[in-house]
């Protein structure tokens, strides 16, 4: 056996890893499909055309699901199989249950 524990939360930086010492960007290029939030809400409350709001609004889903999986992947980094699956399974389909949602409120 190796000296090192069974189950380490984090990594750990060592010598021969190539990203020691760099620094890496949070950004990605769906971060931009964020911005459009708040422009939808505008679109929405100054009665900005009912189809210019709808694509505005689905194109921001698209930031939002990023952001949803891109959160269950670092969780599911720092817990259990078990838990990793629960978490993936319950926020991978978030945002069609906010759709259908909205969607039957009409």
């Amino acid at each position: 056996m190796s000296g090192q524990p069974k189950y380490m939360p984090f990594k750990k930086n060592t010598l021969n890893d190539n990203t020691a010492g760099a620094v890496r960007s949070r950004f990605h290029i769906l971060d931009i499909f964020l911005l459009l939030i708040p422009i939808s809400i505008l679109l929405y409350y100054l009665n900005g055309g009912t189809l210019v709001t709808f694509i505005f609004l689905g194109l921001s889903i698209i930031g939002i699901s990023h952001v949803i999986v891109e959160t269950t992947g670092i969780l599911a980094r720092r817990v259990s199989n078990t838990i990793s699956a629960l978490i993936n399974a319950t926020f991978g389909n978030a945002v069609e249950f906010f759709i259908a949602v909205f969607s039957l409120q009409n």
